[in-house]
């Protein structure tokens, strides 16, 4: 039942795990308050009673029982439960939302990026491997500690160590291929310090090129790790989207199946970059 109570929790939870600004927060509510209050939530048909119910802003309810499953699964619900539906509840898209870059706006990216400086180069590729926020990425370059990176099957993965605040980064999901570069850059010294605003603006002013920003770059491997069949909740935690819960076992479980899923969006950027005609540490330019 949505009630005081549950909304309180809720409004903590978007503020302080999920990292919703206040107005998003506000607005999130309000269409649960309209639409869900005095209603029983235990089936299919309670889901497609209140959508069918829903004269108008539809999306903005959509949305906002999106995020009220979140809520429900870090709070412990049934994840096959929340799993279905969630699929009762997709999302309309709109004009921004169809700005998902498709392949061949990622390759073209990475071609001419590739003539480029080499610490921005590097930076988009840790941005594409991880889908983490530019200025998690930009942190990750600025302190790069070999101790902290793990080698598993086929990927790494770095021990950023982000946990304050709601916007988290523990772990970095990363491919060989920008491991090698990285250290290759490192050794040779042209990957010093970054600035997160001059990352943008390099990466902005090449968007006539053809570039694609690193907030759509976030977007398309959001996309891809759930068309290649990941959970989620599983590709919010490789991007640093969920936080750690109350329950350790819970928090390691979702690592441990980001582990099982993230070696084949790896494998997959491994053929992305080959039809770039991208060749592993050849061509860095200082």
């Amino acid at each position: 039942m949505w009630d005081d109570r549950m909304r309180e929790e809720f409004m903590a939870w978007s503020e302080r795990v999920a990292g919703h600004g206040e107005e998003h927060r506000r607005s999130l509510v309000r269409y649960l308050d309209k639409h869900l209050s005095g209603r029983e939530i235990r089936s299919d048909e309670d889901i497609r009673a209140i959508l069918m119910a829903c004269e108008r802003g539809r999306r903005h309810l959509q949305l906002a029982l999106r995020n009220l499953f979140k809520f429900l699964e870090w709070k412990g619900w049934p994840e096959d439960l929340l799993a279905r539906w969630r699929k009762l509840v997709k999302v309309e898209r709109t004009a921004e939302d169809c700005d998902v870059p498709s392949e061949e706006d990622i390759i073209r990216s990475l071609k001419v990026l590739a003539e480029g400086r080499a610490d921005y180069w590097a930076l988009y590729n840790v941005l594409l491997d991880s889908g983490m926020r530019i200025r998690h990425a930009v942190e990750l370059l600025n302190t790069w500690d070999e101790r902290r990176l793990k080698a598993c099957d086929g990927y790494y993965i770095y021990a950023l160590g982000k946990t304050d605040g709601p916007k988290k980064q523990p772990y970095v999901f990363l491919t060989p291929y920008t491991v090698q570069l990285i250290r290759a850059l490192k050794s040779s010294g042209q990957l010093g310090q970054i600035g997160e605003n001059a990352a943008k603006v390099y990466y902005r002013k090449r968007a006539r090129k053809g570039v694609v920003l690193a907030k759509y770059v976030r977007k398309f491997v959001y996309s891809k790790l759930i068309g290649l069949g990941c959970p989620e909740s599983v590709a919010d935690f490789i991007q640093g989207r969920s936080a750690k819960t109350v329950g350790a076992r819970s928090y390691l479980a979702k690592l441990e199946l980001a582990k099982a899923h993230y070696g084949r969006y790896a494998r997959y950027l491994a053929e992305l970059r080959a039809k770039a005609g991208l060749a592993i540490l050849e061509g860095w330019k200082s």
